[in-house]
């Protein structure tokens, strides 16, 4: 199984780099963990609204219609690490 984490910045930091690498390393060893970065598309002579639109296709481009998607956002539905684990053992039950 492969899990993609798309991430839009520039770069990330050293703690964001570090912390990835110690969470990927929790995962059994058939799951695949990989990280994507893509270059946040911050234009001054464009709206908010076209930034997000853009960095949306950008995500858009890389999704295949077969994946499952969870979208991670400040403003979402937040989860501890038990009820997120067991809300990726869901999916992983509902693609085996």
């Amino acid at each position: 199984m492969n899990i993609n984490i798309l991430s839009i910045s520039n770069s990330l930091s050293k703690w964001e780099e570090e912390g990835l690498t110690y969470y990927s390393k929790q995962f059994p060893k058939n799951i695949n963990l990989n990280f994507i970065n893509i270059k946040n598309k911050i234009n001054p002579n464009h709206t908010i609204e076209k930034i997000i639109k853009e960095e949306a296709n950008e995500i858009s481009k890389r999704l295949k219609p077969a994946n499952a998607v969870i979208a991670c956002d400040s403003n979402g539905q937040q989860y501890n690490s038990i009820e997120f684990s067991n809300k990726l053992q869901n999916i992983y039950k509902s693609y085996f």
